[in-house]
C-alpha cells in the first residue's frame, strides 16, 4: 500500500492518503495534528460528510478559510470519524464557527458514539448540549463549548454536529454559519 504525504492548508499540518476510506481526521492524528502530549484531536470542515440535510463545505471568502455551512433555514447534521488516542479516559469538544452574516442566535449541538473491536456503535450521548449561542460578527469566530465526558482509548469515535435552524431558539433567520473546526480535547 503506497502512501502519499501532501501539505494540507492549515500551517503544520500533516495529511496523509491512504486508500479513499480513512477520513483525514485519522490521518491527522497519526502523523502529528496534536499537540505533543497527545491531548487534541482535530476535525477540520472537510473531515466532515452529511449525515441529515446538505451542510456543505465552503471557502469564507472575506477571510479565505475554509467552512462547512450549516443552512440558515434548516435542522442539518455532519459527523466525522477518528480513532480515541490512548491514554484518554475524558474528552471536551469544542465548536469553533462564524455567521455569514448578520446577528441572532444559533442552536448547536454535538454528540458521540464510540464502538470497539467486534462491537456496534453504542447509543451516543452529548458533547455539547443545545443551547441557543449568539452569533459573533460575521467573520469573527466564536468558540461552543461542552463538558467533559468519558471516553474509551482505541475506540472508533463518531462526532455529530448539529444546527437546527428550524427552530424557534435559532434567531439567525435564514443566514448560513460555517464550521471552522472541531476540537476534542483530553480532560483527563
Amino acid at each position: 500500500m503506497a502512501i502519499t504525504v501532501n501539505t494540507w492548508t492549515q500551517p503544520s499540518t500533516m495529511e496523509a492518503v491512504v486508500g479513499d476510506d480513512l477520513p483525514a481526521a485519522t490521518w491527522n492524528l497519526m502523523l502529528g495534528n496534536q499537540n505533543a502530549a497527545n491531548n487534541v484531536l482535530t476535525f477540520g470542515p472537510g473531515d466532515f460528510v452529511a449525515i441529515q440535510g446538505s451542510p456543505a463545505g465552503a471557502a469564507l471568502t472575506s477571510l479565505l478559510w475554509p467552512g462547512l455551512m450549516f443552512d440558515g433555514a434548516a435542522d442539518e447534521i455532519a459527523g466525522a470519524a477518528a480513532i480515541i488516542p490512548h491514554g484518554w479516559l475524558t474528552a471536551t469538544a469544542h465548536l469553533w464557527w462564524t455567521p455569514q452574516s448578520g446577528s441572532g442566535n444559533v442552536l448547536w449541538s454535538a454528540g458521540y458514539a464510540t464502538a470497539g473491536d467486534g462491537e456496534a456503535p453504542g447509543a451516543g450521548a452529548t458533547l455539547i448540549t443545545e443551547a441557543a449561542v449568539a452569533a459573533p460578527a460575521a467573520g469573527t469566530f466564536k468558540k461552543t463549548s461542552g463538558s467533559a465526558v468519558a471516553v474509551t482509548a482505541g475506540e472508533v469515535l463518531v462526532v455529530h454536529v448539529r444546527r437546527r435552524a428550524d427552530q424557534a431558539g435559532d434567531t439567525l433567520n435564514g443566514i448560513d454559519a460555517a464550521l471552522v473546526a472541531f476540537e476534542l480535547r483530553r480532560a483527563t
